[in-house]
């Protein structure tokens, strides 16, 4: 009988080995990791069992989709119960999901769901999914674990038999369905089980065998000297100074930067990088951020993680629209189409979510249209159109099932790709800025949460993926083999599902990016460890279904740790930290990196071991000073000086407004290759389809655009072409205070506000605001941010004042108060000054006379016109400053336009000749030139040119008062009335908007898609690196 040897992760495995017999890649069978053990058992278990009960197996996302239906139902027959006041989301699908792993894990121990009265609901949904399940012969992945658990009690596996005894290595906890299936081996097949602990964990955790439970026979694994040291467990730790340093970064990205600034040294000094590691707890602060600047230095590295978008409940929900229609006018999965239009992601206009599924399978015996669950094309839109004959939702499936058509006819990646994206900007994925209520806008980014910036951060990922695969070519296997849509489905899901496959086989030279549950075992000779603050093992259960108190309650009722909770989950990461510690080689260095402040410039937390190690090393406190002193390591560039005019606050926060590097697939070719798939020959910017590039713009400018949009066209149509398809920005970091998406709006209503409250104190006129009432303004500034805060705190409910949400509500409350205040001191000190110049150089007046107009909203407004082409702008004017001839106000004579700019850099109109200044005068000035252009024709209409002898285009950039140089420029205007009159029309000139228009659109109503290449243009477009226009540096040069 054989020994088996069993390990977290296959580096560990391959460290053992190569430690025993010289070698690190023997292929010995009794040699695996302990997931792969437990998964290749119960896989031989369910082959059989399916094949002889003629069931099927449903992944994750499945499971999760038929749990939102269950929970839809759940609510429709119980609206009094709790669970049905939630709004019913894929999020809570997904929590739902876990909480039966949870309970299922908690039946081994003597957990009975139904005893408690309190989990009545959860009881019942939980019933009703499965039998949902059993009537449709399904099983998820805690069913076929409970078979073959039940298998394994009766003993019914023979091959089980295989090995006598198990050996267990540098597990400081085995995870919940491994240990339950260990202890079914050792109690009935009689399996001598022992864990080689990575460390005396009893002189650190009293409650350590609760982390193996079942498992009493234990060895201690040997360590060095040093990992002792580190661990605690000698006082040598002092020998070791010189191989312990500290790394310190304001803020994730800088840190990862400096951290990488020291491995590139190593490396250029001869170091190997697979003798180097870096490994981090929070995945997604760091991984990204990690991998993305490895790749930028073109470092190698093996990455060591689960990818956390497949955990995204919408990424399922997306991937399903592959499995739809299954070919060409081919036959339609209804039920997959419902789980589609049931998202509470779509938004398709006359689609209800919430009753999709009854509209679409009732049947009234008076029109005698019945829907089946599987039907031909042709015929389920036939019946479509019919049964929803007087309803909006016709419109919306029937296109919504030609743009499927057309995705099944594709035949390549790049056309495949690019008609999947086209879907999922048709189906408004995620596109809430699309709303064309302001109303609604608000409150929508009133409700975001965590999972509203993790779902568009997820979002942006999986398009990055999608467009990967639609522009990865093998140029050795093209031979004009069609593909289905099918083979991209089996991509994407092979990359969503395992980020690390075809990982580079020359490991000697890869350095390892690792989490730390897949760092145990990992012996490396340079360990930098990331992301040390307080946060670094701090982790809760969700305890949105069972409370934190009820979970303690039934651990001390079973006296086992039946549910998790936090002391619990705190000491089983701290195990785990020392783990990755214990792994130490004599000779290891270390790097510990912590954040030193955050992105408001506060002082982070330390995690208490630096603390502590730190008072050991150099029995100083933890402090900069002392820091520095000792060798901190950081970018000292970053470090406030003296002659900076920006305050700390904005210095750190420069670090944080950056745009994340687009998701990298480098092995994009080789998940191809295992899918059996071959590419076709079109490449990347070789699109040629005429009167597809007109129709795309056609399609667009059909309907109202937003002047965001159209300018984008206007700086480079192939950039839009490619983005629009479907990209998303960065998603930045929530900070304290009014945040980054909800800045802009909140300030636009403070000083509508205030300048209203201004009107009524004085007048019209006082809206001209002068020096000498300066105090008083800013009391009425105060008064409307105070208004402003009064509603904010009744938006909050009383269990948010519960005490425990208190401090932090209070304290959000203060950062909200003083910035605005900084804000709005600034924002009328500049509007005064602006004023008295106004009065002293032009003798123009300007009043703040109307705020937040809309255009285009009621009335259309045209603003170019070129034979189908018809362009109709909406948008709204933050301001309209109007100055007049007379004393009573009545005849206008100059128009000033206000754009409220939360930053803004600075540029001049620039050209060889006077048509070249004009048209980058139209570029940088395009949004308020519209707004001019639109409120002369609304407002003053006639004799324009005779009557409006000022105009003024602007740019108001509101800053805290704090971070600016006082006698720094930091509004942009242009005041050429002449110019601003011919550009929009009313006098002639040489070149004027429809000439700016005309050079674009001229070419795209030929079919010609337009290059417009610059440094700004290229830097962060999809097609730039395939691009033959692209900008180089050298085009300025030649």
């Amino acid at each position: 009988m054989q020994e088996l040897f069993l390990f977290p992760n296959y580096k560990a495995k391959n460290n053992y080995l190569k430690d025993r017999f010289k070698k690190y890649t023997l292929d010995i069978t009794n040699y695996q990791t302990l997931h792969q053990y437990y998964r290749s058992s119960k896989e031989m278990f369910f082959e059989n069992y399916k094949i002889d009960n003629n069931v099927q197996d449903i992944d994750e996302s499945i499971s999760i989709i038929n749990i939102h239906n269950i929970l839809f139902q759940y609510k429709e027959k119980n609206k009094e119960a709790l669970i049905s006041k939630q709004n019913t989301t894929y999020e809570l699908a997904y929590t739902l999901y876990k909480l039966i792993e949870e309970i299922t894990l908690a039946k081994f121990y003597g957990f009975k769901l139904e005893k408690y009265n309190n989990l009545k609901d959860i009881n019942a949904i939980i019933n009703l999914y499965k039998e949902y399940n059993k009537e449709n012969n399904l099983l998820d992945e805690f069913d076929i674990f409970e078979l073959f658990i039940k298998s394994i009690e009766n003993k019914e596996l023979e091959f089980l038999n295989t090995y006598e005894s198990i050996t267990i290595y540098n597990f400081e906890k085995i995870p919940p369905l491994h240990l339950i299936f260990l202890e079914s081996l050792k109690k009935h097949y009689n399996k001598n089980i022992k864990v080689v602990m990575p460390y005396d964990m009893e002189k650190h955790f009293n409650n350590y065998k609760s982390f193996y439970q079942g498992i009493d026979n234990f060895e201690i694994n040997e360590t060095s000297n040093f990992a002792k040291a580190l661990i605690g467990e000698n006082k040598d730790i002092n020998k070791y100074k010189d191989k312990i340093k500290f790394i310190s970064g304001f803020g994730a990205k800088q840190e990862a930067d400096t951290v990488i600034d020291e491995i590139i040294k190593l490396i250029e000094s001869g170091v190997n990088p697979y003798d180097i590691g870096i490994i981090f707890s929070d995945i997604q602060s760091y991984s990204d951020i990690v991998s993305s600047r490895l790749k930028e230095c073109q470092i190698k590295f093996n990455e060591r993680r689960a990818n956390f978008i497949w955990k995204v409940p919408i990424i399922p929900v997306l991937t399903s629209i592959f499995l739809i229609l299954d070919k060409y006018n081919g036959e339609i999965d209804v039920d997959t189409l419902i789980k589609i239009l049931s998202s509470a992601y779509i938004k398709l206009d006359g689609v209800n979510p919430y009753n999709i599924r009854d509209l679409i399978y009732s049947y009234e015996h008076f029109n005698s249209i019945e829907i089946f669950s599987k039907m031909s094309f042709k015929d389920f839109k036939n019946k479509i159109s019919k049964k929803f004959e007087y309803n909006e939702a016709s419109k919306s499936i029937a296109e919504f099932l030609d743009l499927l058509n057309n995705l099944v006819s594709k035949k390549s990646y790049k056309e495949i790709g690019l008609a999947y994206i086209n879907i999922l900007n048709f189906l408004n994925i995620g596109n809430i800025e699309n709303t064309k209520d302001s109303e609604e806008l608000d409150n929508i980014y009133d409700k975001k949460n965590e999972y509203f910036y993790r779902d568009n951060e997820a979002l942006a990922l999986f398009i990055n993926l999608i467009l990967e695969i639609a522009y990865t070519e093998k140029l050795e296997n093209i031979d004009n083999q069609d593909i289905s849509h099918f083979d991209f489905h089996s991509a994407l899901n092979t990359i969503l599902r395992d980020k690390s496959i075809g990982e580079d086989e020359n490991r000697d030279i890869t350095l390892t990016v690792s989490n730390l549950y897949d760092a145990r075992g990992l012996k490396l000779k340079h360990i930098f460890i990331l992301g040390m603050n307080n946060d670094f093992i701090n982790r809760r259960p969700n305890a949105f279904f069972i409370s934190a108190k009820f979970r303690e309650a039934i651990n001390k009722e079973n006296k086992k740790i039946v549910f998790n909770t936090q002391s619990y989950l705190s000491d089983i990461h701290y195990a785990l930290f020392l783990n990755i510690l214990s792994s130490s080689y004599e000779d290891s260095n270390i790097y510990f990196s912590f954040r030193f402040k955050d992105e408001k410039g506060n002082l982070e937390i330390p995690f208490y071991y630096l603390e502590n190690l730190y008072r050991e090393l150099y029995n100083e406190d933890f402090k900069f000073e002392s820091l520095e002193k000792n060798g901190l390591i950081y970018r000292k560039e970053y470090i406030q000086r003296e002659d900076n005019i920006h305050t700390d606050k904005e210095n750190l926060m420069s670090l944080f407004l950056y745009n994340d590097i687009a998701y990298k697939i480098d092995n994009a070719e080789s998940i191809i290759d295992l899918v059996y798939h071959k590419q076709n020959k079109n490449i990347h910017h070789d699109f040629n389809n005429n009167e597809d590039i007109k129709n795309f713009f056609l399609n667009i400018l059909k309907e109202k655009v937003s002047v965001t949009t159209l300018q984008a066209i206007m700086e480079c149509p192939a950039k839009f072409f490619y983005s629009r398809l479907y990209s998303k920005e960065s998603v930045e970091s929530k900070i304290q205070g009014i945040n980054y998406m909800d800045r802009g709006s909140a300030y636009h209503r403070f000083f509508q506000n205030f300048y209203e409250e201004v009107r009524n104190q004085y007048s019209d006129e006082g809206c001209h605001l002068i020096e000498s009432e300066f105090n008083n303004y800013c009391n009425i500034a105060n008064q409307v941010v105070e208004d402003h805060i009064n509603k904010l705190i009744k938006s909050y409910s009383s269990k948010d004042l519960e005490e425990k949400y208190l401090l932090e509500y209070k304290f959000d409350l203060n950062v909200i108060r003083e910035e605005a205040l900084n804000v709005m001191s600034s924002f009328i000190k500049k509007e005064i000054i602006n004023n008295k110049l106004k009065e002293e150089d032009e003798g123009a007046f300007y009043i703040p006379k109307y705020f937040e107009e809309k255009i285009g909203d009621e009335k259309d407004f045209v603003i170019y016109k070129n034979k189908d082409l018809s362009i109709k702008i909406r948008g709204i004017v933050d301001r309209i400053d109007l100055s007049y001839s007379d004393k009573k106000h009545k005849n206008i004579n100059g128009v000033r336009i206000v754009d409220y700019k939360s930053s803004y850099k600075l540029e001049k109109p620039k050209g060889e000749t006077q048509k070249d200044i004009i048209r980058e005068t139209i570029r940088i000035y395009l949004q308020p030139i519209l707004y001019l252009k639109y409120i002369l024709s609304e407002y003053i209409k006639k004799n324009i040119e005779e009557k409006i002898k000022h105009c003024e285009v602007v740019f108001t950039v509101y800053r805290e008062k704090e971070v600016i140089n006082e006698s720094q420029q930091i509004n942009q205007m242009y005041n050429d009335r002449d110019m601003l009159l011919s550009i929009c029309g009313f006098i002639d000139s040489e070149y004027n908007l429809t000439d700016y228009f005309d050079e674009v659109f001229n070419k795209i109503l030929e079919g010609e898609l337009v290059y417009i290449s610059n440094i700004t243009n290229c830097a962060n477009c999809y097609n730039a690196p395939y691009c033959e226009k692209v900008y180089r540096k050298d085009d300025d040069e030649s």
